[in-house]
């Protein structure tokens, strides 16, 4: 039996490997990131306030080789339609999340 789908996938330059929330990359692989701090495995025990976060992104996108793809209201919402047109008639249990940039449900 299936309870439920966990999606994830994130935008452009939105979940970097040195995130410091912690990411699911192993490695760095773009030498000019490494100046952010360091990789961390997995999700940290203690997740930093939002203030921190926007701070790293915004350091980050100066490095970036392309603009960052944020979603807006509407993008988001088509998703959310979407999804909902696929999987609406299913007895799924789901959670509206954001999908960028900080990922706070605030």
């Amino acid at each position: 039996m299936i309870a439920g789908f966990h999606l994830i996938w994130t935008a452009y330059g939105c979940w970097l490997p040195n995130d410091p929330r912690g990411s699911s990359s192993h490695d760095l692989r773009v030498d000019k990131l490494a100046s952010l701090g360091e990789v961390h495995l997995g999700r940290k025990p203690t997740q930093p306030p939002g203030r921190e976060i926007r701070a790293f992104y915004q350091r980050a996108e100066e490095m970036l080789e392309h603009a960052r793809i944020l979603f807006t209201d509407e993008e988001i919402a088509l998703v959310g339609h979407s999804l909902a047109k696929r999987f609406g008639n299913r007895v799924i249990p789901a959670m509206a999340a954001p999908l960028c940039p900080t990922m706070s449900m605030s």
